[in-house]
């Protein structure tokens, strides 16, 4: 456990995102030998820029984040999660374009079915908000349920009536 970090999270719980920033920041540069925390308290900085309603800021740690990412070995794994909220970030900001663009290249390398099911999830969000692709939606929760449906029996089922036993006592 980090001590600025630690004290980050207070300063947050009592409002005082200004204190909080300092210390990520300082808290930052000193994990940068530890791609995996340093990661998360970059995420943490950005949550902070997102309460404290500064979108171009979050958005530009959210940004940094998916570069560090990218860029970390042994940190690859963190990398869509990283694009689906700099994409949820730039949907915010109104960036409906580049939060697609975003998605639709994370997706082109997504082999992790749970991962690529939530990116498609966003991408259809995202896109309910552009004025002219709006109706891909359509196509993308059909294409998500079409993979739940195909994961179930993979994954041994689990919804209602697929215990073979139901009807033995």
């Amino acid at each position: 456990d980090i001590p600025e970090v630690k004290e980050a999270e207070m300063c947050a719980k009592r409002g005082d995102w200004g204190g909080a920033l300092q210390l990520l920041e300082r808290a930052t540069m000193v994990l940068s030998s530890v791609p995996e925390m340093k990661l998360q308290t970059m995420s943490r900085t950005a949550d902070i820029y997102q309460k404290q309603g500064n979108i171009s800021k979050e958005i530009s740690v959210r940004q940094s984040l998916m570069e560090v990412a990218a860029a970390e070995p042994g940190c690859q794994q963190y990398v869509p999660g990283a694009v689906r909220a700099a994409s949820i970030a730039l949907l915010r900001g109104g960036e409906v374009d580049k939060a697609i663009m975003y998605n639709i290249e994370a997706l082109q390398d997504l082999k992790d079915p749970l991962a690529r099911l939530e990116s498609e999830i966003v991408a259809a969000v995202i896109l309910t908000h552009h004025p002219r692709r709006n109706n891909e939606v359509l196509g993308i929760i059909d294409g998500v349920v079409e993979e739940c449906q195909m994961e179930r029996p993979a994954r041994g089922g689990g919804g209602r009536g697929d215990n073979d036993n139901d009807d033995q006592e």
